[in-house]
């Protein structure tokens, strides 16, 4: 099984974040999607293919920690 090739993976910083939140947002929604077909076809993966899920899995909650950081009290 391989994992397909997504387009505009990587988030740019973008001015006030007017589209980071719906692209990452867009981003996490894929990256589960891609998780659910991997849980199901585990056998089918290729190592490579696995190492590449999990290292985006870690960029895109990684990506979404940084954005959700609690703001600490004045």
């Amino acid at each position: 099984m391989t994992l397909t090739k997504r387009a505009g993976d990587f988030l740019f910083p973008l001015q006030d974040g007017d589209q980071e939140m719906p692209q990452l947002h867009a981003r996490g929604l894929e990256l589960v999607l891609d998780l659910l077909a991997a849980a199901d076809h585990l056998e089918k993966l290729r190592d490579e293919d696995l190492r590449s899920l999990l290292r985006e899995t870690a960029t895109v909650l990684a990506d979404l920690l940084e954005r959700d950081i609690p703001k600490r009290p004045s």
